[in-house]
């Protein structure tokens, strides 16, 4: 099922979740993609997109492309969507990529935010060209493993020209890792095409583009301090319809609405304390 809406030219939100089984009608950029919707034991869809093998100008890989947009300069764009790789012993594969692309030629692709896997890890592109491994959320570098389902989410800034990504167990819905904002790959205040890359098998469910302005702030965890256990939460935005997306660059004045005896935060960083004598 395909939802468009549109008043402008940068008003974005497109979903797919594959439950019709069919196949969407994203463009394979080098007519070397397969696309089949495949099915789970418990009966959910999704798509499966592979390399078909035929190379187009020395390319092993596939570029899919998901929209291609009127040139959007200003706000931020979010990709959400639930992520399986059948095999992690590949490298430089699995990529999401938002470009901005006047031709067919690499002379006329310009990135602006990358996102994809080098065998089991997960990593992102640099604005100096060079790649970085994601952590998880306890400074481990992160594993991905075959046949299991990852939740991402990819947001990119065209007014602080960031990208920040978060990845969430989709099952247990617990997070897994984040990064705080990133430079983009480059500084062009502008984007036009949203694509999927990659010489491996990505399975895909629940594709969702969108405009994320946040409306306000969220705090996903325990925040409090207790018994001298440290609990960790994390700061998100949180868009007008609900949606988790990153948190606003810039200043942030945190405060208690209703006060609590023993109670405090943090104006600055958002931290809450309970004082427990």
């Amino acid at each position: 099922m395909i939802y468009i809406y549109t008043m402008t030219a940068s008003a974005i939100y497109l979903s797919y979740n594959f439950e019709s089984g069919v196949v969407p009608s994203w463009t394979p950029l080098y007519e070397n993609a397969e696309k089949t919707i495949e099915e789970e034991e418990n009966g959910n869809k999704y798509l499966k997109l592979s390399y078909n093998g035929e190379e187009n100008r020395g390319r092993k890989y596939y570029d899919v492309k998901i929209i291609e947009l009127y040139n959007k300069t200003i706000g931020r764009i979010q990709i959400d969507y639930d992520l399986m790789y059948t095999n992690v012993d590949t490298e430089k594969d699995g990529e999401l990529q938002v470009k901005y692309r006047t031709g067919p030629g690499s002379t006329q692709t310009t990135m602006l935010s990358r996102f994809g896997k080098n065998y089991d890890n997960f990593r992102y592109q640099n604005i100096d060209g060079s790649w970085t491994i994601v952590k998880d959320i306890y400074g481990r570098v992160m594993t991905i493993e075959p046949y299991h389902w990852y939740s991402i989410k990819f947001i990119t800034d065209l007014d602080y020209l960031t990208q920040t990504i978060y990845i969430f167990d989709r099952d247990s819905g617990e997070l897994l890792a984040y990064t705080e904002p990133i430079d983009c790959v480059n500084c062009i205040e502008k984007m036009n095409m949203v694509t999927f890359s990659s010489g491996t098998d990505m399975c895909l469910d629940n594709v969702s583009i969108s405009d994320a302005e946040e409306e306000s702030g969220f705090i996903l965890g325990e925040p409090y301090i207790s018994a001298g256990n440290k609990s960790m939460y994390y700061l998100f935005g949180k868009t007008a319809d609900g949606k988790l997306t990153s948190f606003m660059p810039g200043e942030t004045i945190w405060e208690i609405v209703t006060p609590r005896e023993g109670v405090s935060i943090n104006s600055e960083t958002g931290r809450v304390t309970v004082d427990n004598r």
